[in-house]
């Protein structure tokens, strides 16, 4: 439960990412496109996504509603990652966001992104006990 996939089409945005979860302690895989994290999160089988909003190819939204609705992969826990500043967008409830668990602004990434997963691995294990 180590393991989470990066996937988003910014090379600096997701070597960012990278870096940051390493040094958390996590195992990490990336991808560019959204047909490329759907094939690393099937071979992978990561705990968690962060996901690109704007990611090509398989947009966000379906890439986290397969996800979600696949019996393989529903137990995978997203956060989608939105590179807007503006105050009135992405601020309902994640479910809402198409089974996103959660979702992080760009600007957000490097204070917030370890404390977010971590609230987040909390939220999920009182849900469903630890794994």
């Amino acid at each position: 439960m180590r393991t989470i996939l990066v996937a988003h089409n910014g090379e600096v945005t997701r070597k960012t990412m990278e870096a940051i979860l390493k040094e958390g302690g996590y195992e990490v895989v990336t991808a560019s496109d959204g047909i490329e994290a759907m094939a690393r999160i099937e071979k992978e089988m990561p705990f968690l996504v962060l996901l690109d909003v704007a990611i090509p190819k398989i947009y966000s939204f379906e890439l986290c509603n397969r996800i979600k609705s696949m019996h393989e992969t529903k137990g995978i826990l997203v956060i989608l990652i939105a590179s807007t500043y503006d105050a009135t967008r992405y601020k309902r409830e994640p479910v809402s966001l198409y089974g996103a668990d959660d979702y992080i602004e760009t600007h957000h990434i490097k204070n917030s992104l370890l404390d977010k997963i971590r609230k987040l691995i909390e939220k999920n294990e009182k849900n469903i006990g630890p794994a």
